[in-house]
């Protein structure tokens, strides 16, 4: 972000979003399907790499007295959280439908038939374990 910052003196829009989806927002995303935090302090630095994307945000000229919110709907850019929940739906379908070794992925997500009428007759289930690592594993 820093050298987003000092090559561009005056930021609109379009001058932003290029080299911020290029450079700095992967460095934000990094492994995010892999690490899915589920204890407070890990969540809390998650909620840390959002600060970044907020404090950016203000650089471009005209929305710095915006809220967060607005600022990232007139950028039409989603937040971070948004992004890592996206990215654990497109993780989830490319399982099911086989783009991973089958061998790995079995014991992941399982499909099993529903026997009620109403809702979805396929339910995704992931394997009950005893340990917290596996508990609350991808």
């Amino acid at each position: 972000m820093a050298v987003i910052r000092s090559t561009y003196t005056d930021l609109d829009a379009n001058c932003f979003l290029l080299p911020y989806k290029a450079s700095a927002r992967p460095h934000l995303e990094y492994c995010t399907t892999v690490w899915s935090p589920y204890k407070m302090r890990d969540i809390e630095t998650t909620e840390n790499m959002e600060k970044v994307q907020k404090r950016a945000t203000k650089w471009v000229k005209g929305l710095y007295s915006l809220s967060y919110e607005d600022r990232l709907r007139q950028l039409e850019i989603p937040s971070l959280r948004f992004r890592r929940c996206r990215g654990d739906v497109i993780e989830v379908f490319k399982i099911l439908h086989g783009s991973y070794d089958m061998s790995i992925t079995t014991e992941l997500l399982t499909l099993i038939e529903g026997s009620v009428t109403m809702g979805p007759h396929l339910k995704l289930c992931k394997q009950q374990s005893r340990l917290d690592i596996m508990k609350y594993r991808f």
